[in-house]
């Protein structure tokens, strides 16, 4: 992404608030970013709320939601913030400029809370950081509804949360589900490894005009990103996950064969870095 945001979008990240009941949910992860309890590691948990915004109505209609955290070790840690939480954003269509403005919001937030509770938070370990994000698609002048919800950004728009290097919660109840984990494991470095455009760019439009996965959906919309194979053929970057994950080894377009299962040795490496393995 570039300095600007895409003609459409609008981020609103002006909420930040201090959440100790998300600390338990991220146990597991700041204990192995920070193991010492002599240390403080900095939580900032991500709620992102996707919405619509049409011209001739004011109310805005909900697209779905999403909750991710990055934990770095030092509040003074820009680059670190900055280049874990712009992995998702990225996903958002957010400009640079856009997420280094909301990472100096949200170091300052937590600076001034902790100097203004400096007697609280002298005993964490952990200081948990929310930040409120809104991610609006808005209806442009003389663009209809069904097209400015077709560009809209979504979570089933973008490449599967679980791929992307940030954490999510685990709550009471959750449970590891060894399938569905090794699944991502298997899958993570060949599908984070495949170039990625927007259908809007010229090489997105000229490789991939209806996604060979998802071919009831019409055409490539400007919100879904485009993943090339090694044949060169293009599907949604949302759907080649879930063409390998099932079973596939071919491209969907050609049939030319895929070769996605890592060597035993690389499968056992990237598990140390891959959120929600134990």
């Amino acid at each position: 992404m570039g300095s600007r945001r895409p003609a459409g979008y609008e981020y609103l990240h002006r909420r930040f608030w201090m959440d100790d009941s998300v600390i338990p949910l991220y146990n597991w992860v700041t204990r192995i970013i920070n193991p010492s309890v002599d240390k403080k590691s900095y939580l900032f948990e991500i709620q992102t709320n996707f919405k619509l915004k049409k011209r001739s109505d004011e109310e805005e209609q909900a697209m779905g939601s999403e909750i991710f955290a990055v934990v770095v070790p030092s509040i003074d840690d820009i680059r670190r913030l900055e280049n874990d939480i712009r992995g998702r954003l990225d996903d958002y269509w957010m400009s640079i400029d856009e997420i280094k403005w909301l990472v100096y919001e949200a170091l300052d937030f937590a600076k001034e809370k902790m100097a203004v509770d400096s007697a609280k938070y002298a005993s964490y370990s952990v200081i948990p950081v929310v930040v409120g994000l809104d991610v609006c698609t808005v209806q442009q002048e003389g663009e209809s509804i069904d097209d400015t919800i077709g560009r809209a950004i979504r979570p089933e728009h973008m490449f599967p949360l679980r791929l992307c290097f940030v954490y999510q919660r685990r709550g009471p109840g959750w449970r590891y589900n060894g399938d569905i984990e090794k699944s991502y494991i298997l899958h993570k470095s060949f599908l984070m490894g495949l170039p990625r455009y927007r259908p809007e760019d010229d090489v997105g439009l000229a490789h991939m005009k209806v996604c060979a996965v998802c071919s009831l959906d019409s055409e490539a919309t400007p919100a879904a990103q485009v993943s090339y194979l090694p044949c060169g053929h293009g599907v949604h970057s949302h759907c080649v996950f879930r063409w390998f994950n099932d079973g596939k080894s071919s491209c969907p377009s050609c049939g030319h064969r895929v070769l996605t299962d890592l060597q035993k040795g690389d499968l056992e490496r990237d598990c140390r870095f891959v959120p929600g393995y134990p």
